[in-house]
């Protein structure tokens, strides 16, 4: 078999490992600097604090959200008694 190598019992045309490491070469950087790669690791630090401020923030509006309706219900509550029951004042 002219121009195929032998993987244990794979066998593989050279041309074709061939054009699949250039596909693979074509999405990947040649080099990355140590500056690019500390960018990169600051940005998803970054992203990943936004993300969770956007979370906390959310859980902050829902107790707040919570705390105001059981004050509603308390400040309604007394009233309610009062107009069932005539005796208390």
């Amino acid at each position: 078999m002219a121009g195929c190598t032998r993987y244990g019992n794979f066998v593989a045309n050279s041309n074709a490992l061939a054009l699949a490491a250039r596909a693979i070469r074509a999405f990947l950087p040649a080099t990355m600097s140590a500056g690019k790669i500390l960018l990169a690791v600051f940005g998803a630090f970054i992203a990943l604090a936004i993300i969770v401020a956007l979370y906390v923030s959310g859980i902050f509006n829902r107790l707040v959200t919570l705390q105001q309706g059981t004050d509603a219900a308390s400040r309604t509550a007394p009233s309610t008694f009062k107009a069932r029951n005539p005796w208390l004042t």
